[in-house]
């Protein structure tokens, strides 16, 4: 038997809305890896963003942030992040637009002050968040909001390997204007989060 590679995106594949593991799932890649296969992440998702119930798996290493760090049996292949000064003055530009983000790094995801705010308004369209259908719409990104570390004292601004903007204030298109030249820019792959 020739042994293969599997290579397994994270959201909406290996992971429910939830971020939850299914146990088919789960018993296939393990019967698989028993057999000498191996698993590994290929995902938008940076490290720190990986759950338990993922990291559980019989996994080999992964390509996470985009394709901006990469890691083989527990060592860092590649990892790719911001000069800290542009960083600064992207973080700038967006505190100044009233853009909600999260810097992204092996350490955590950092969220701007208001970010979990805005996440919990677009989660709800307008649901109140004490009624059934509003607990169960949290409830479906509580994980994440569980990462969220919002204290900005804690940043290594070295070690940011993605910027995640939640923007409901100016079009796309103008951030994209401003920064694509100097960063690669993804436009949302989350629908729920809205196309910008």
């Amino acid at each position: 038997m020739t042994k293969k590679i599997v290579f397994l995106d994270v959201d909406g594949t290996l992971c429910d809305d939830a971020g939850n593991v299914p146990e088919s799932a789960r018993q296939a890649i393990t019967a698989a890896h028993k057999k000498g296969h191996e698993f590994f992440l290929c995902t938008g998702r940076s490290k720190a963003e990986i759950t338990e119930d993922v990291l559980a798996l019989p996994l080999s290493g992964m390509i996470g942030a985009g394709g901006g760090y990469c890691e083989v049996h527990n060592e860092v292949i590649l990892h790719k992040v911001f000069e800290k000064e542009a960083l600064l003055r992207l973080i700038d530009f967006l505190k100044e637009n009233q853009i909600e983000y999260y810097l992204e790094s092996n350490q955590g995801l950092f969220a701007s002050t208001n970010l979990r705010n805005r996440l919990l308004e677009i989660v709800l369209a307008g649901e109140s968040v004490e009624s059934k259908a509003g607990k169960q719409r949290v409830q479906t990104i509580q994980w994440f909001l569980d990462l969220l570390i919002e204290d900005e004292a804690k940043i290594d601004y070295d070690d940011v390997n993605k910027v995640s903007f939640i923007n409901h204030s100016i079009p796309y298109e103008r951030v994209h204007d401003q920064y694509h030249e100097q960063f690669q820019m993804i436009r949302s792959t989350v629908p729920v989060f809205g196309k910008d």
